[in-house]
């Protein structure tokens, strides 16, 4: 569902159509942030999720993010030399999680296009983007974006990293098979982050062997990246090593820049292989590949199942926007 679009808003936003939470900024709340019981806007927090926003439905909101991106975009690169890391600007839906734990829900359902802003620091521009004339809700919150192709290898989502992205290259440890890293999602109760991501993932050793469905497996060791993608990455380093080893060596290791790139290039080798003992992600807590039943009241459904929730070591774990908090 997409709200639709109000009129313009006038230059100065009243405070009513402002929240402030911690370092965070949100302008034009949605109606489900609204608290009944006291009038007054707060934010969702846990009880809301940020999605993509695509299709025809949502139309109208991408082309007011269309229009009005230029203005925004001014903004930031006039403040780009006081941000300590990249910005980063998309536009998202916020949409509210009902939740099962309250019998009487504060909030509306609903869903509600989302300019989403995330910067080291976001009161250097709240003001400016408050003037700015748009229909959407803008949240601005504190971060910075991470590339998939600015450090480490160079390898993009083959990278191994200690805090893991979503997207990145898993897989059953002694495996050929590689997967896709899905993301977090976080116990409630416990606060405990586990990762996600389809249940043939983790059942890459089985390949082949797997008799009937629905199929169960636990324990099973993941790493990061998967072995395939590691092994290839070293293999290319150690290939580039040698090959620089070799140029250098014609020259009787004297040339400065042979010799610069040699060195590089083994220290490279080394701290891939130096990995080996550290891609280990966690274990398989339970994963399900399989038709499921549901019942609901007096309907029976069946499903189509396959995910994975993967225990995690300490640590290993961020944000599902593949940003990080200052």
């Amino acid at each position: 569902m997409t709200i639709p679009l109000e009129e313009s808003p006038s230059q100065s936003l009243p405070d009513s159509a402002k929240l402030i939470i911690g370092n965070s900024y949100i302008f034009r709340p949605a109606q489900f942030e609204l608290d009944r019981r006291s009038g007054l806007f707060r934010a969702a927090g846990s009880d809301s999720q940020l999605v993509t926003i695509t299709g025809e439905t949502n139309q109208p909101a991408i082309n007011e993010y269309n229009r009005i991106k230029p203005a925004i975009l001014n903004i930031l690169q006039e403040r780009a030399a006081a941000f300590t890391d990249p910005w980063g600007l998309t536009l998202v839906a916020i949409e509210k999680i009902q939740s099962s734990r309250s019998e009487v829900p504060i909030f509306d359902s609903g869903s509600t296009p989302t300019i989403l802003i995330i910067c080291t620091h976001p009161s250097l521009i709240a003001h400016s983007i408050s003037k700015v004339s748009c229909h959407l809700r803008i949240e601005i919150r504190p971060g910075a974006i991470t590339s998939y192709q600015s450090a480490g290898w160079g390898k993009g989502f083959h990278e191994y990293e200690r805090t893991v992205c979503m997207g990145r290259s898993i897989g059953p440890a002694n495996s050929l098979e590689s997967g896709t890293f899905g993301g977090w999602v976080t116990d409630i109760n416990t606060e405990q982050k586990f990762g996600l991501t389809a249940g043939h993932v983790t059942m890459g050793n089985l390949k082949g062997r797997v008799e009937s469905f629905p199929h169960i497996v636990r324990d099973v060791p993941i790493v990061q990246p998967s072995d395939a993608d590691f092994r290839e990455s070293l293999s290319e380093a150690e290939t580039n090593a040698i090959n620089k080893c070799v140029a250098s060596e014609m020259l009787g290791f004297q040339h400065p820049k042979l010799e610069k790139a040699r060195i590089a290039a083994e220290e490279m080798a080394k701290g891939i292989s130096a990995l080996e003992s550290t891609r280990f992600l966690g274990k398989v807590m339970a994963a399900f590949v399989g038709v499921d039943k549901e019942v609901i009241g007096i309907f029976h459904r069946h499903h189509w199942k396959d995910y994975a929730l993967i225990e995690v070591i300490p640590g290993m774990s961020l944000s599902n926007l593949n940003y990080h908090r200052e």
